[in-house]
């Protein structure tokens, strides 16, 4: 009869021999794995990254009833649309959305992310 210790090091030479080893005591019965990095978890309480509010701003002329754009940062007005004037001001209010939104679970003690 063979001991249980020696029959257990007999599977483990045919499982070596059938990965292509040729020495059980080179190769483990159980493959390893590497520990996986965890994911941080979202802190409710860190605040959402500012995105600053966009150089133009839209008005209306009191006199035709027309929009025109001002850049306040460079003082320039214009009648015509700036280029990125929507992707600009759709970033920003969903970034203050967010923003309020995260506020709100902090006030509430909601946790989620």
């Amino acid at each position: 009869s063979t001991s249980p210790s020696a029959r257990s090091r007999s599977g483990s030479e045919a499982t070596a021999r059938s990965r292509g080893g040729s020495d059980a005591a080179t190769e483990p019965d159980v493959a390893t794995k590497e520990p996986q990095p965890r994911r941080p978890r979202a802190n409710p309480s860190a605040k959402a990254p500012r995105v600053p509010k966009p150089a133009w701003a839209a008005y209306t002329d009191g006199t035709s009833g027309l929009p025109y754009y001002h850049n306040k940062s460079t003082g320039e007005t214009t009648w015509d649309k700036p280029l990125h004037f929507d992707r600009d001001w759709q970033a920003y209010s969903k970034a203050k959305s967010e923003r309020r939104r995260r506020r709100a679970r902090r006030d509430t003690g909601d946790d989620r992310a």
